[in-house]
Order: C-alpha cells, then sequence, then structure tokens
C-alpha cells in the first residue's frame, strides 16, 4: 500500500500549472510598472500565449510548462520570459533579450490573473476618458532629439490607444492604461511590450492644451518630452530625408547571403530589374511591421518584373548568429526574396557599409531602384498599422512609386 501512497504524495506536491485566460502582466522598469495584457491557453500539454497591447493581439506559440517553470519564446527576437508560479497564481521572473554583442537587456516580470486575487485594476474602476485624448493630435518634441514628432490618441475598439510617429518609425500599439481615464490632472501612463521592446510613457497635464512627461525604453534609456494639442500636426516627408550619393554604384556593394555566400545586388534574380532595396533589422519593431508588407509586394508585383530584397544590420556582428536570426526572421514572416547580412546595426557602421546613401538614419529604410541600378527614390522609416491613416497614406505611397518604376520600365 506505501506505492500508491507516495505516488499521491508526489502528485499532490507537484505544483499547480497556471491559470489558463486573461492575465495582467508587468515589467518593473526604472520609470515603474509598464503593464501589459497576457492570455494563456492550453490544449493538453500544448501551451500558447497571447501579448496584449491596446487592440492589437500578437500570438506566441513557442510556450512551455515544466518543472514548476513558465517559458514565452521570442526566438525571432533572441528574447524570452521566465517565470515560476508562486502564491495566489502570481507569476514572478524575468525579461531577457539578447540586445547588443556583448549586451543583455533584463528586467523582472511579473503577472497575476484578471479577476483573480491580487488581479484587480491598481488603478480602480475606470472614469471618463478626458475629452482632449478621444481623438487627438499632439506636436510631441523629445528633449534628446532635434526631429519632431507626433503623438496621437484614437478609439478602434473599445479599447483607447495611441501611439506616437517619428521621423525613423512609430511606437507601435501604445495601452491607455486606466489611470489616464480618471479625473482631470490625473498621469496618463501609455505603454507597450511585444516580447522585444518594452516602451513605457508617462505625461502629466500642464495645460488645457499640454503635456509634459517621461520615456522609458528597455531597462536604461530615459527621455523627457513635451507636447502640444494639434490637430495639423504632421511629420517632414519620409521621402525627402535621406539623399543618394551619386557616386556610389549598387552593382558594386556586396553583401554575405545567408548562405555565406557574398553577393552583389545586381546578381542572379536581382539583375536589370526594378527592386524594392530594405534595409532592416531583425531587432526594429518598424521592420517586423513592413516585412509582411514587403512580401505582400513581392507576390502582387512579381510576375510584372519588380524584384525585392533586404539586408540586415543586426546586433552582434558574429555571422553565425546574425544570420540564424534573419533565418527566422524570414520564416516567421515567409518571405521568399532573397536576404543579406550587411554588418552592425551601428548607423555609423551601416552607412559605412552602404555607401549608396549619405547616411542611414533609420531602420528600416526602403529604396525604389530602377533597372540601371540608379535610386528612384528613398523612404526613410515606416508608419506601421498602429497608425492608421499614416499607414493607409505610406501603402498608397508606396504602390504609386512602384508604379511609377515599373511604368519606367514600359518606356
Amino acid at each position: 500500500m506505501w506505492i500508491p501512497l507516495l505516488l499521491a504524495a508526489c502528485v499532490a506536491s507537484q505544483d499547480p500549472a497556471p491559470r489558463t485566460g486573461a492575465w495582467r502582466g508587468a515589467l518593473e522598469t526604472l520609470g515603474g510598472d509598464l503593464e501589459f495584457g497576457l492570455e494563456l491557453a492550453r490544449n493538453g500539454d500544448d501551451w500558447s500565449a497571447v501579448l496584449v497591447n491596446a487592440d492589437e493581439r500578437i500570438a506566441v506559440e513557442d510556450v512551455t510548462w515544466k518543472d514548476g517553470e513558465l517559458r514565452i519564446e521570442f526566438p525571432h527576437y533572441d528574447s524570452r520570459v521566465v517565470a515560476r508560479l508562486g502564491h495566489e497564481q502570481a507569476l514572478a521572473g524575468k525579461w531577457t533579450k539578447r540586445s547588443g554583442p556583448e549586451r543583455v537587456t533584463e528586467l523582472p516580470f511579473r503577472a497575476v490573473t484578471i479577476g483573480g486575487p491580487g488581479g484587480q485594476n491598481p488603478a480602480g474602476p475606470p472614469g471618463t476618458v478626458r475629452r482632449e485624448l478621444e481623438a487627438s493630435r499632439w506636436a510631441m518634441h523629445f528633449a534628446s532629439e532635434r526631429e519632431a514628432a507626433v503623438l496621437t490618441f484614437s478609439r478602434e475598439s473599445a479599447a483607447l490607444r495611441a501611439t506616437v510617429l517619428t521621423t525613423t518609425g512609430d511606437y507601435r500599439y501604445l495601452t491607455v492604461l486606466d489611470d489616464a481615464r480618471n479625473a482631470r490632472g490625473q498621469p496618463v501612463t501609455l505603454s507597450c511590450f511585444d516580447g522585444a521592446h518594452a516602451f513605457l510613457f508617462r505625461a502629466r497635464w500642464t495645460g488645457e492644451r499640454t503635456l509634459e512627461g517621461d520615456f522609458w525604453s528597455g531597462a536604461t534609456w530615459h527621455d523627457t518630452w513635451t507636447a502640444t494639442l494639434d490637430p495639423d500636426a504632421r511629420l517632414p516627408d519620409p521621402f525627402g530625408l535621406t539623399r543618394v550619393d551619386a557616386t556610389a554604384k549598387l552593382a558594386d556593394l556586396r553583401f554575405r547571403g545567408l548562405d555565406g555566400g557574398v553577393r552583389s545586388l545586381d546578381e542572379g534574380e536581382l539583375k536589370d530589374a526594378p527592386r524594392l532595396v530594405q534595409l532592416f533589422g531583425t531587432w526594429c519593431p518598424n521592420c517586423n511591421d513592413e516585412a509582411p508588407y514587403l512580401a505582400e509586394l513581392d507576390r502582387r508585383f512579381r510576375d510584372r518584373g519588380l524584384r525585392v530584397a533586404g539586408i540586415a544590420f543586426e546586433l552582434t556582428g558574429e555571422f553565425a548568429r546574425d544570420a540564424e536570426q534573419v533565418k527566422r526572421y524570414r520564416e516567421r514572416w515567409k518571405l521568399e526574396y532573397p536576404l543579406f547580412v550587411g554588418g552592425l546595426s551601428d548607423k555609423a557602421e551601416a552607412s559605412k557599409a552602404f555607401p549608396l546613401l549619405d547616411k542611414v538614419r533609420a531602420y528600416p529604410t526602403t529604396l525604389f531602384v530602377r533597372r540601371d541600378g540608379s535610386v528612384l527614390a528613398v523612404h526613410q522609416g515606416y508608419s506601421g498599422p498602429a497608425t492608421g491613416p499614416a499607414h493607409d497614406k505610406l501603402r498608397l505611397d508606396f504602390e504609386r512609386w512602384i508604379e511609377r518604376l515599373l511604368s519606367e520600365e514600359r518606356k
């Protein structure tokens, strides 16, 4: 009889699995808690997760629960959350991400089930959203940046969301947390966590039409900013920010393919073809937004002669590791066009590696290249789906330039 009793004792001593359903996750940053939504699901021994930022849902398939440890993996970002289940179904652990040749970003992570013990909204019940935030544009300025930015608020569904547009890209889907819905004078908190990027904005009202605040990214970056309510706030034309160096030739630029071989951007299927050439990084949130759109353009315009290529500037400079990350990126977005490894993500180093431009200022940067290798246009940055009308305009602009490229070929 002692064997069944021993087995029963072992089973009873095992840690319970996390509850499935909705959780409130948080990363402990220098600016305080960065909150985001987390959903866990289970089918037998197979687990999955969803990250929720405003009305965006990011599916995560690489999730395991073993020996009391939950692992949520983001291999395409070389990033992961590892946590253990504690008292009253609370998860605690850390988020880690490879962020440089010798650098790893780490932040403490915790999560509680929504509606369960400790899962109540720490800001209390929601109140009325301030009218100024419901659908608005703000002229924004970061203290460390010379270029202007635009802060927008919108409501696409039940969730109020925000984003920040800059000349290098946008800050994706920012959740407007409940403290922004309370009485006049309360702070505004915006946050986003997508597995690789941890963005936290806090703002204070300084007048009827003005805000000032702080911005934290990852484990160390901090900046301050100001914003003024301005329905006409706009960024400069992204097609006019990066210039072409006419003394450099695209055919002279050679990069390592994912197999290690060195190739020109004017060889094989790229030779004598109108092309889109994207400078990107697998670590870059806006590049990950642009990738599925480039895949769509590749499918739509390939039969008409357009070719697409991507040059990755990565975090480590170790070719084997960087090429593996690019392969994961290619697989994630089902890319069928050639990808190359250009070197380190440092913009000064990227500018040396790609002298066709006066300077690499943003990832992504997209070139519209004629059949003879001359550059018709250069687009700096990317306004992703979180930007709404700005994203719609970008798509129209890209396709107009593509049509111009292809029409030149017919002349």
